[in-house]
């Protein structure tokens, strides 16, 4: 059994414990940022693909304190990394720090932590991955808060609420992914009545309400995950977990949802996003003043 903590936005971790509490996982708390919980890998790959309202699935393995570069790398190098990745693949760092000192920039500290990795990998291989900053086989999450500093493995790779459906032209100031699903699941909708939203934007209010409604896991849309890089990933388990979430799919709905804009090129966009979800015969877009909404019949 590991500890895992699916982090999500601020004012949603409520609504994340109440999904984490429903993956047949154990000892769920709520914890800042996310909720912690207790699995296997298959619970890590489950969380992944169904949570809504997570934004990352990470793996803590580190907690220390640190007051120089020294300390730093040294409590690094007690983690064995190289049981994550081949040398032949790829590792970034992503560190954010707060109050800590003599260390004042992330990317300092991103550096001597990436230093304590490929060490580590040249100790034992003779050769040192690469560094990928866009799309690396293993990312270390580093969050440093007044010398105290937390070391994760993230397992998801792309962030949790790009499901893969959006347009690559944006409306301005989107609704992400997971605060629209979040957002639903804090209100006493059942899934069961239509939704409407008389100034839709994008569509990302209705397209998760239909996935909901659908009980279509939002991981199911995507290509792939962090986890998948993994020396000890098993395809096995994955596939089992995917089918299963794909088996409880709905195949149809009895009612519709409705999303009106005024601007002609949010509605395009929405109509595109609701196509690339492929849900177009659950999600009718038009554009239309909110003075001119009726309720559908």
């Amino acid at each position: 059994m590991a500890r895992f903590f699916a982090m999500t936005s601020r004012g949603l971790s409520d609504v994340l414990y109440d999904e984490v509490s429903k993956l047949g996982v154990t000892k769920v708390l709520k914890g800042q940022g996310g909720v912690f919980f207790e699995s296997n890998w298959a619970g890590c790959y489950r969380a992944n693909i169904r949570l809504r309202s997570a934004t990352r699935v990470l793996l803590p393995i580190l907690d220390f304190p640190a007051y120089n570069p020294e300390e730093l790398y040294n409590n690094i190098k007690k983690h064995d990394f190289t049981k994550y990745i081949e040398p032949s693949q790829t590792m970034a760092v992503d560190a954010s720090i707060r109050d800590c000192g003599v260390f004042r920039d992330q990317r300092f500290v991103a550096m001597k932590i990436k230093d304590a990795v490929v060490d580590q990998f040249s100790d034992k291989f003779g050769v040192r991955p690469d560094v990928d900053g866009k799309n690396p086989h293993l990312s270390i999450v580093v969050r440093g808060v007044k010398n105290q500093f937390s070391v994760s493995i993230d397992t998801s790779g792309e962030p949790l609420f790009k499901r893969g459906y959006k347009n690559l032209k944006m409306v301005p100031a989107p609704l992400k992914e997971h605060v629209a699903a979040g957002l639903l699941l804090a209100t006493d909708w059942k899934r069961d009545t239509p939704v409407v939203d008389p100034m839709c934007g994008g569509g990302t209010f209705l397209i998760e309400a239909a996935l909901m409604a659908l009980n279509i896991s939002p991981g199911t849309l995507r290509k792939s995950f962090a986890f998948q890089n993994f020396i000890g990933f098993k395809p096995e388990e994955f596939a089992e977990e995917l089918e299963a979430a794909m088996n409880e799919e709905l195949d149809s709905l009895p009612f519709k949802f409705y999303g009106y804009d005024l601007d002609r090129d949010a509605v395009q966009i929405a109509i595109a996003n609701v196509h690339a979800a492929g849900l177009d015969e659950y999600i009718d877009i038009e554009r239309a003043p909110i003075e001119t909404l009726k309720a559908p019949v």
